[in-house]
């Protein structure tokens, strides 16, 4: 949502706050999900799915990321968690890869959330064929767990001039 209103702020020089309720009232409109349905045919995908995500492809199998200690989560590398989806065919390592348009890393936790040894942090989804054990050690990579809880900052850290 701040992120959201952040760009329409800007797209529109507009305050912060007008912009805060202009998408909340696109979002309940559902003049937001006509838009996402646009863009979605625009790149020739399947439009329902902005109705009904459970269109949406999923592999058929699934490896838990668990935590290896209580604590808190201090960190959520994007970048790994980005080799991680890579290695689950979510992503291309070179032009002309396939992608598996089932595959997934789902996050259950994210920066601040408490956690207890074994708790799951992440569902990685996949097809036979997956690096599972390089996405499982670019998930470990990824998440850092802490005994005390982290300084949190917002969504948008600073506006440029």
């Amino acid at each position: 949502m701040a992120l959201a209103a952040e760009l329409v702020a800007l797209g529109r020089d507009m305050a912060r706050a007008a912009a805060t309720d202009l998408v909340r009232e696109r979002l309940r409109d559902g003049t937001a999900r006509v838009q996402f349905s646009r863009w979605l045919r625009a790149q020739g995908a399947d439009a329902a799915v902005a109705d009904d995500p459970g269109r949406l492809p999923v592999a058929a199998r699934e490896a838990p990321v668990i935590a290896p200690a209580a604590g808190f989560v201090h960190r959520v590398d994007a970048r790994r968690v980005g080799m991680a989806a890579v290695a689950l065919g979510a992503g291309r390592r070179r032009k002309g890869d396939p992608i598996d348009p089932g595959a997934a890393v789902i996050l259950e936790v994210e920066v601040g959330s408490r956690v207890a040894s074994g708790d799951l942090l992440a569902r990685l989804r996949y097809s036979p064929g997956a690096e599972v054990a390089g996405a499982l050690a670019a998930m470990g990579d990824a998440l850092d767990i802490a005994a005390e809880p982290p300084v949190t900052l917002g969504p948008v850290l600073a506006v440029l001039p």
